[in-house]
């Protein structure tokens, strides 16, 4: 499950061009601003924690299910 979330978001430009439009639409002016700026260094930085989230909530559903 691990690997097929990381291999989804690395592959799949449509998804992941998604969930960084998702986290980029939370942005404040200023935050986007800094964004633009380094945009590269910080789109690996966002899919890293996108698909951490993502690991975590699996987790979380799995000990809720299992409980």
């Amino acid at each position: 499950r691990y690997a097929y979330i990381e291999n989804a978001i690395q592959r799949d430009t449509k998804l992941r061009n998604s969930l960084k439009g998702m986290v980029i639409g939370q942005f404040t002016i200023e935050e986007y601003e800094a964004y633009i700026k380094n945009s590269s260094a910080l789109n690996k930085r966002m899919m890293n924690l996108v698909i951490d989230r993502l690991k975590d909530q699996i987790q979380l559903f799995q000990y809720e299910i299992a409980n």
